[in-house]
């Protein structure tokens, strides 16, 4: 096999922001505020050298793996300390440890996800339970604090009734024989009082640091206005794979292991608004002109449907009539299973090749059989238009929608038939929670971490043991699993590259829950779906072949897909089409 031209295959240049996008920074912050999201990031992205990065649309995916990289080793340092105070307690004060640490794995339990897919009935016997223990663990520590207690103020009441005795009886304690008549301090009660006290500030303490650092992260690192800070890293490879990252995550090529639109979101309307059909290519009985040669086809079709959208957003449009936050993207792909000899793969196997040039693409497009599928991508995403009064004055500001709306065309001509496929994507917003980055105001920061450091302190104490255990252990398997992925793709000539994950979708919400969303969702979709139906009927007509087939396979889309059904809205617009809303 040949090698690749690497005038049409590469990487793209990467070129980092000097301020993060919005997205960028509520995907750094999510690093932080759920362990389980920044995990997965360093496992699917950084880990296995040899796998492609999913295209990163209104982002940057390099700081946030930095982000969660550090986020990694601030939750061990932490995890650390209350370790060692949790040691501390078993040495000294053994009974309040115990019956604190019940306590904490009792909430731990309680928050778990397979707590709430318990059944109702099951639930109730589990609160039982639970309370039981509870209650116990606090008799336990309740009644190891009363008997200190009880022995501190039995001492010092018999201290302080010799004392008295004493200064009765005359002289004779100051002749030398007073101190051998009062009782000396019992230390052992009183420490057994003040140690669970000190751990417990101690243990708050910990946890009040770390989540002001945290929440001094959002509030300054990673706050709107200012420069975009990338933490460093201490490993030579790891730089290496996140350079790679970089690079490959603007590229137009996307290769997957099982979904070619990763990163997209989910499909609209479960797919009964996707269509795709083919017909025959016929010149018009009436012979109005000179038929269009196939091999001009395709160039033609996707030019035009380029047009016929891209007036949709044209300047001469009133402001408030264009769609301003419409964009087009080459969407190229690829099967993850390559051979070693595959010409996707970069001559040094380390990964496949992310970028294709323009001259590629344009004979992928003619050549639909190819190993690369080309896909028109046409996104809708990012803030709209301002609201301006006749007078041209601004009254609202541009509103972001929060979903990222896309829509993949693809035309072949083959066999002398025409195949046309249209798909809906549309991806829901970054979760409610990592907007904390932009929601949190910096006065309130501060009761914040009080709040949280309280609710975690039981929990987080019992867990610390185990996230020291599974802490180092990720950052081994980092290592090892980072090492084992040269020598895996030595093992057999064909090796999986494609990618399993796009850090936005694993960001996002599980559904679309705000009706506006799901409406806005809808009008886009069928809106580029009339100008490119139209945009083909029109050039086929133009190009001498008849339209009547095409434009009643049109005509029966438009008719049974046009309108849709919201369950869980509060309105039903009839059709076939659905948006599902849990």
């Amino acid at each position: 096999m040949t090698s690749p031209d690497l005038r049409l295959l590469g990487f793209p240049v990467y070129r980092a922001l000097d301020r993060f996008q919005t997205t960028t920074r509520q995907l750094c912050a999510g690093a932080y505020l759920e362990p389980g999201f920044g995990e997965t990031v360093i496992r699917e992205l950084v880990e296995d050298e040899r796998r492609a990065v999913a295209p990163s649309f209104g982002f940057d995916v390099e700081p946030v793996v930095r982000h969660a990289l550090r986020a990694r080793r601030l939750r061990l340092a932490t995890s650390f300390a209350l370790a060692v105070l949790v040691l501390v307690g078993l040495r000294f004060t053994p009974v309040f440890t115990v019956g604190w640490l019940a306590i904490g794995f009792v909430v731990a339990g309680w928050r778990t996800p397979l707590m709430r897919a318990l059944s109702p009935r099951t639930r109730r016997w589990v609160v039982l339970g639970v309370l039981g223990a509870v209650g116990a663990a606090v008799c336990c520590i309740a009644g190891s604090l009363l008997f200190a207690l009880f022995g501190v103020l039995q001492k010092v009441q018999s201290a302080m009734g010799t004392s008295g005795t004493g200064g009765v009886s005359g002289t004779s304690a100051s002749a030398g024989g007073s101190g051998a008549d009062q009782a000396p301090p019992d230390l052992g009660s009183l420490a057994a009082l003040l140690i669970p006290l000190a751990l417990a500030v101690l243990t708050f303490g910990v946890l009040l640091a770390y989540r002001l650092r945290v929440n001094a992260i959002l509030a300054t690192e990673l706050a709107a206005d200012r420069p975009g800070f990338r933490p460093e890293t201490h490993s030579d490879r790891v730089r290496r794979r996140l350079a790679k990252i970089a690079a490959a995550q603007y590229g137009n090529i996307v290769v997957h292991e099982r979904d070619p639109f990763l990163g997209c979101g989910m499909s609209v309307s479960d797919g009964s608004d996707d269509w795709s059909f083919a017909l025959r290519l016929r010149p018009a009985e009436d012979g109005g002109g000179p038929v269009l040669p196939l091999g001009e086809l395709t160039d033609g079709l996707y030019g035009g449907i380029r047009s016929a959208v891209e007036g949709m957003r044209d300047a001469g449009l009133p402001e408030g009539a264009r769609i301003a936050n419409l964009e087009f993207l080459p969407h190229l792909v690829a099967d993850g299973r390559m051979d070693v000899d595959d010409p996707l793969l970069s001559p040094d196997r380390r990964m496949p090749y992310a970028y294709a040039a323009d001259e590629l693409i344009d004979a992928i497009r003619r050549c639909p059989q190819g190993g690369l599928r080309y896909y028109e991508r046409i996104v809708v995403s990012g803030p709209g238009n301002p609201v301006r009064t006749g007078a041209g004055t601004e009254v609202l500001p541009p509103r972001v929608a929060g979903v990222d709306i896309s829509v993949f065309v693809h035309v072949a001509v083959e066999g002398g038939m025409l195949y046309t496929e249209f798909l809906s994507r549309v991806l829901p917003p970054v979760r409610e929670r990592f907007e904390l980055v932009d929601t949190m105001r910096p006065r309130v920061a501060g009761w914040l971490a009080v709040r949280e450091a309280l609710r975690a302190m039981p929990a987080d104490s019992a867990a610390s043991g185990w996230r020291i255990l599974t802490g180092l252990a990720r950052m081994a398997r980092t290592g090892l699993r980072m090492a084992a992925s040269g020598r895996d793709t030595e093992l057999s000539r064909v090796h999986d590259y494609g990618a399993r994950l796009s850090v936005r979708a694993a960001a996002a919400d599980p559904v679309i829950v705000k009706y506006l969303q799901l409406l806005d969702t809808a009008k886009y979709v069928k809106l580029i779906e009339r100008a490119v139906s139209e945009s083909i009927l029109r050039f086929l007509q133009d190009g001498g072949y008849d339209i009547a087939e095409f434009a009643q396979r049109v005509n029966h889309i438009q008719n049974f897909h046009g309108d849709l059904t919201f369950h869980g809205g509060q309105q039903a617009f009839g059709g076939t089409s659905t948006f599902h809303q849990n």
